[in-house]
């Protein structure tokens, strides 16, 4: 109907505020959710001196690792969601962790000055971000001359064109005269490259894997429910009713394809990005 046409626009036009949405409703099961951190954390070099900023953390899962090895001078780790924001607060109190602090904040928009940190990370959001350009400009900015960045997202292919095509089969079925909406915003390692070099980085390393999942009967349930943890913020603007039958149908038509198939395939294609800055870092 109308009244869900105008939401959907709006919504399209405020993609921060979707992802808010979701994260804010979904932050207690975020914490502790295994996310590929370990990819990261084993490039980084920390050092007593060192200061980290980490790019759409979420509840903490990469950030709360990293004193692991050394404890950093700081460490700042940022998310659209303040739910988010705050279970990570409370889970570095409750780990007596030292030196880290959470921000609410865009990773489109950093609060930061000009080449404050040594190290930037992020883990699973480039592909969240429909102006990814700008992304790695402000991760960029935010970096010191010789400083290391370390992004790892869903890219260099389709990003789980899978379940992405019965989303918006279901979707289309139950809101026909409505545009589905797009899940994720793919990078291809030509536009990274390009991006990179717009943004004067030629020392860089890109790592592309690709992982496909044939999921049986006996882990269909919990894929599901993965999911609609990690990528249903389509939900929001819709009405509760509405929502429920998409997801639904959703959920019907992946376990015929398990029924028939005795399976249902999703292609999880990732990136991972290193590259230093250039530049001679300033001594006092």
């Amino acid at each position: 109907n109308r009244a869900t046409r105008q939401r959907l626009t709006s919504l399209k036009m405020n993609q921060e505020a979707a992802l808010r949405a979701h994260y804010d409703a979904f932050a207690e099961e975020y914490a502790g959710v295994d996310q590929a951190t370990e990819r990261i954390l084993s490039r980084l070099e920390i050092s007593p001196e060192s200061s980290i900023l980490d790019i759409g953390c979420g509840t903490g899962n990469l950030t709360l690792h990293l004193p692991e090895r050394t404890t950093p001078r700081q460490a700042i780790g940022i998310d659209l969601s303040c739910k988010n924001v705050n279970v990570a607060q409370k889970q570095a109190q409750a780990s007596g962790l030292q030196n880290l602090d959470f921000l609410c904040a865009s990773a489109g928009h950093l609060p930061f000055g000009q080449e404050v940190f040594d190290i930037v990370v992020s883990n699973l959001v480039l592909h969240l971000i429909p102006d990814q350009q700008n992304a790695l400009a402000e991760a960029v900015r935010v970096l010191k001359p010789s400083g290391t960045a370390v992004l790892q997202f869903l890219g260099g292919g389709e990003v789980a064109p899978e379940m992405v095509e019965v989303v918006h089969d279901a979707w289309s079925d139950i809101l026909p005269e409505t545009e589905p909406p797009q899940l994720f915003y793919r990078l291809t390692v030509d536009t990274v490259e390009t991006y990179l070099a717009d943004l004067g980085i030629d020392d860089f390393q890109i790592v592309r894997r690709q992982r496909v999942m044939r999921i049986g009967k006996e882990r269909i349930e919990r894929f599901l429910g993965f999911f609609r943890l990690v990528g249903s913020f389509w939900r929001w603007g819709l009405d509760t009713e509405v929502a429920d039958r998409i997801e639904e149908l959703v959920n019907s038509q992946v376990m015929d394809q398990v029924e028939s198939k005795g399976h249902f395939a999703n292609t999880a294609n990732h990136l991972l990005i290193e590259f230093t800055k250039p530049g001679v870092r300033a001594t006092i």
